[in-house]
């Protein structure tokens, strides 16, 4: 286990490649805001997240981390594509911006159910259904 100080606000995603990253960054960039009510990603840390846990400490930790290594050590990468952007509020001057994703194979859902079964298992409460996005700001 590596030497953590705890706790620490903690959350799993899946990390994007480079090139997906590029391509959201080049539409992110397209878009024009006048207002500074939106704090923008930077293009590194683009990700699509599956679970916020908040604060954990270690036990949660070596817990959450046991789940992650036998949940996704036979799990392929598959196709991800993004169906379009939306933010909120839907009114007013938006604060968040996320580009909507769709798993065509299924696999990242099945993955999502499995994994927040698994947590929920270990006392972190299912927020609401997996919806995938990535958000931009």
């Amino acid at each position: 286990m590596p030497n953590i100080s705890y706790p620490f606000r903690c959350f799993l995603a899946v990390n994007l490649d480079k090139s997906v990253k590029d391509k959201i960054y080049a539409v992110k960039n397209h878009l024009s805001y006048g207002g500074d009510s939106i704090n923008w990603t930077r293009r590194d840390n683009l990700h699509l997240t599956l679970k916020f846990f908040g604060e954990v400490g270690g036990t949660d930790y070596a817990g959450i981390s046991g789940i992650i290594a036998e949940r996704t050590a036979a799990v392929p990468g598959g196709p991800l594509e993004i169906r379009g952007l939306g933010c909120f509020p839907r009114s007013g001057p938006p604060r968040i911006v996320w580009a909507e994703c769709f798993d065509p194979g299924g696999e990242l859902f099945a993955l999502a159910d499995r994994l927040l079964d698994d947590f929920e298992a270990l006392g972190f409460k299912k927020d609401r259904p997996f919806s995938p996005h990535i958000t931009l700001g």
